[in-house]
C-alpha cells in the first residue's frame, strides 16, 4: 500500500475508545488505511480494501518485550503511540490486526488500565467542576452587592462576563463526565463478569495440589 496520504477530522472523546475503532475500521474497509492522529486529524493512506479491525490499548507504563512478542505472534501491529498527559504515562497504543476468513475478531485485556484511567478523570471533573461552582458563587454574590449599592458599572460588567465564562465551563465539564463515568460503569462491569467467570472457572479446575 504506497498510496496518497491524506486526514480527515474527527472529534472523539478519549472514553469514546471503541467509536475510534469502529472508525478506524469502517476506513479500512473502503481502502484508507490508518496512519496516524494528531488532535481531531486521522491520517490515512490510501490503497485497497482491507479486513483491518483496531484496538487502542492504555497503559501508565509501557508493557514489556514479551507482552509486545505475544501480541505480534497474535498478528497486531503497533501503528501509533499517542503519549499520556503526564511524562510518566506511556499513554495509549493503537494496534491493528486482520480478520482472516472464517475467523473472530481477537481480543487485549486492558479494562482495568481503562478504568483506573476513567476513573481518575471523572474525579479530576468533579474537582474542577466544584472550583467552577464557587467562581459563580463568588461570582453572583458580587453582582448582587453591586446593585444594592448601585455604581461600579466595570466591576458589575467583569462579575457578569466571568460568571457566564463559568457556567459555560461547568456544563462542558459536566457533559464530559457524564460520558467518562458511562464508560467506567461499563468497563466496572465487564470486569466485575470477569472476576466472576474466573472464579468459576478456578472452581472447575481439579485440585493437583497433593499430586
Amino acid at each position: 500500500i504506497d498510496g496518497e496520504i491524506f486526514y480527515e477530522k474527527k472529534s472523539f472523546f478519549v472514553s469514546e475508545y471503541d467509536k475510534v475503532e469502529s472508525y478506524l475500521e469502517s476506513k479500512s474497509q473502503m481502502g484508507y488505511h490508518y496512519v496516524k492522529n494528531k488532535g481531531k486529524k486521522y491520517f490515512f493512506r490510501e490503497g485497497k480494501p482491507e479486513n483491518y479491525y483496531y484496538t487502542l490499548l492504555y497503559y501508565q507504563y509501557d508493557p514489556e518485550a514479551s507482552q509486545w512478542k505475544e501480541w505480534e505472534q497474535d498478528g497486531w501491529k503497533l501503528m501509533y503511540q499517542l503519549p499520556g498527559k503526564k511524562n510518566h504515562e506511556a499513554g495509549w497504543f493503537i494496534l491493528r490486526n486482520t480478520l482472516g476468513f472464517g475467523e473472530y475478531k481477537k481480543t487485549i485485556d486492558n479494562d482495568l488500565e481503562k478504568y483506573n484511567l476513567f476513573k481518575k478523570q471523572a474525579n479530576s471533573y468533579r474537582s474542577t467542576m466544584f472550583l467552577y461552582f464557587i467562581i459563580m458563587a463568588i461570582c453572583s454574590v458580587t453582582i448582587f452587592m453591586i446593585l444594592k449599592i448601585s455604581g461600579f458599572l466595570e466591576a458589575l460588567i467583569s462579575s457578569i462576563v466571568i460568571l457566564v465564562i463559568a457556567l459555560i465551563l461547568f456544563f462542558v465539564y459536566a457533559y464530559h463526565l457524564v460520558v467518562i463515568k458511562k464508560t467506567v460503569k461499563r468497563l466496572k462491569t465487564r470486569l466485575r463478569l470477569k472476576e466472576k467467570e474466573d472464579f468459576i472457572r478456578s472452581q472447575n479446575e481439579p485440585d493437583y495440589s497433593q499430586t
